[in-house]
């Protein structure tokens, strides 16, 4: 992969997240929650479909890594909002 498909991966997600943010604000849901999982749930379909068919490239692995620490924070809102409501 070239660094002009890294540049595609960043320029997708860098839109996908701001189409969000204009998305939330625009219907009144805008907060930092609602925020992130859009944006976690983005990362993921950007990671699926630049997903590297041969070799990955050692930039790949930090996306990973942002991945992992996503599912950990996804973990937290989600017991923080069944605790609430329990």
């Amino acid at each position: 992969m070239t660094s002009s498909c890294r540049t595609r991966i960043f320029g997708t997600l860098a839109l996908w997240m701001a189409t969000v943010f204009g998305g939330l604000l625009l219907f009144g849901q805008l907060s930092l929650e609602t925020f992130f999982i859009f944006s976690f749930i983005g990362l993921l379909i950007v990671m699926q479909l630049f997903a590297p068919v041969e070799e990955r490239p050692p930039w790949w692995r930090y996306l990973r890594v942002a991945a992992a620490v996503g599912f950990v924070v996804f973990g937290f809102i989600l017991y923080q909002q069944i605790t609430a409501v329990l």
